[in-house]
């Protein structure tokens, strides 16, 4: 593939991207405005903590705040290990980590 194919091939899935995105948001906004009273009645759901559990009764993913005032949301894979990590500290700094398969650090940000 050459140079220009390739920027062509990009540029094309750059507007069908937007286009699809365009339409999916055309066909939906009366059903999102029709919902939005749904979503105003509903009991909110609050804790410091909430674990995301998959049919197999194994931990994929988890939000929480801990005594520091951190923030964090994690992804864990099929045999329960941390894969994904982001943080925000009690100032808002964020912070991005992935792991391998040995849950050993393969790439941070910053």
């Amino acid at each position: 593939m050459t140079r220009r194919q390739y920027l062509v091939a990009m540029l094309a899935l750059a507007i069908s991207g937007l286009l699809g995105g365009a339409a999916v948001s055309w066909l939906t906004v009366s059903r999102t405005a029709e919902g939005a009273e749904f979503y105003k009645t509903q009991r909110v759901v609050s804790g410091d903590s909430f674990l995301l559990i998959d049919s197999a009764g194994k931990a994929r993913g988890g939000f929480s705040i801990d005594a520091q005032g951190r923030t964090t949301f994690q992804m864990f894979d099929g045999e329960e290990r941390r894969r994904l990590r982001i943080e925000l500290d009690k100032e808002g700094a964020p912070r991005m980590e992935m792991y391998d398969e040995n849950e050993q650090g393969i790439w941070h940000a910053p």
